[in-house]
């Protein structure tokens, strides 16, 4: 059977049979390829927020830019394996125990974790700050020193706040 294409007769079985080949064979590599692809970003996410990580600690302890240390911070550490399974990512040591919080690299990451904080996959008193790999050690205390006061603050508050008892039953 002729097949014109164009001014030209192809043989259309011989010739859709080596097509239907062809786009079988790529179809069965591109999701290997692409499987490679997310996984070498997967990898590079991985890299980024381990060395945020580290920064951050860095920026608290060996790298403080500032001339006097704030006082109710004790330590700053990485989590461990365990604490990292359950979103820690550093833990600040403070006057009112430990501040647990989880770093993320963009705005959608943040909004991601919370809605797993919402649906109770991680512990709601993790606190999260967005910290870019451009950020130097000055900006990184800037965009974590508030939001590891704020938790204290709220903290501070939550102790503080004293009960009021309800009516109580006179019989």
């Amino acid at each position: 059977m002729l097949f014109y294409y164009g001014n030209s007769p192809t043989l259309l079985g011989a010739a859709h049979s080596q097509l239907q080949l062809e786009k079988t064979r790529m179809y069965e590599k591109k999701p290997k390829r692409m499987r490679r692809v997310l996984s070498i970003i997967r990898q590079t996410e991985i890299e980024v927020g381990r060395n945020n990580e580290k920064r951050v600690v860095a920026a608290y302890t060996t790298n403080y830019p500032f001339p006097d240390r704030i006082s109710w911070i004790k330590t700053v550490r990485l989590s461990t394996e365990l604490e990292d399974r359950r979103g820690i990512d550093v833990i600040f040591e403070t006057d009112v125990g430990e501040i647990h919080l989880q770093l993320k690299s963009s705005k959608w990451m943040e909004s991601e974790f919370l809605k797993n904080q919402r649906n109770q996959r991680y512990d709601r008193k993790i606190v999260t700050a967005i910290v870019s790999p451009s950020l130097d050690s000055t900006d990184i205390c800037k965009v974590v020193t508030p939001v590891i006061a704020a938790e204290r603050r709220r903290r501070m508050l939550e102790k503080s706040s004293v009960a009021i008892p309800g009516p109580s039953s006179c019989d």
